[in-house]
């Protein structure tokens, strides 16, 4: 197993492929324990995977951050002063992971209710305008970034 962080790595590298995988903001935020376990499987799974480049080692680790669980892998994005603050106005992108969705009722938008995590506190958004192929009935635990909120 490599002994070079591919996520911290990736920070010092000029490259936009690989500044694009994960927010800046939120490279420092991944628990060392997921990630290190992340990598110590990915180089098992992946014959030569010490031998990938960064851009190409960032993307698995990505694809495995979305399937986890924020929970186990994330030691929290959301600023201390969640429940008082406007999350719409956040400076940064935010990652969150998506537990519960429901439609709000007799919205005439058809708007959605999303009950979110950060792995640490939870907050709840309302989406404002559609987001492109969700459903209500998508499973648990996928992702959200705020790259374009309002």
């Amino acid at each position: 197993m490599s002994k070079q962080n591919p996520i911290s790595s990736a920070t010092a590298t000029s490259s936009g492929t690989t500044r694009n995988r994960f927010p800046e903001n939120f490279r420092s935020k991944l628990k060392q324990e997921w990630l290190g376990s992340c990598i110590a499987e990915l180089s098992n799974s992946n014959p030569g995977f010490d031998n990938f480049d960064l851009a190409e080692k960032e993307k698995l680790i990505f694809e495995r951050f979305l399937l986890s669980d924020m929970k186990f892998s994330c030691s929290g994005v959301l600023p201390e002063n969640t429940h008082t603050s406007d999350l719409a106005h956040h400076p940064d992108p935010l990652v969150l992971q998506v537990n519960q969705m429901g439609h709000i009722n007799h919205h005439p938008e058809n708007r959605r209710l999303l009950f979110m995590t950060d792995g640490v506190e939870y907050t709840l958004g309302v989406e404002m305008s559609p987001i492109k192929d969700l459903q209500v009935s998508a499973p648990a635990g996928f992702k959200v970034c705020s790259t374009e909120m309002k």
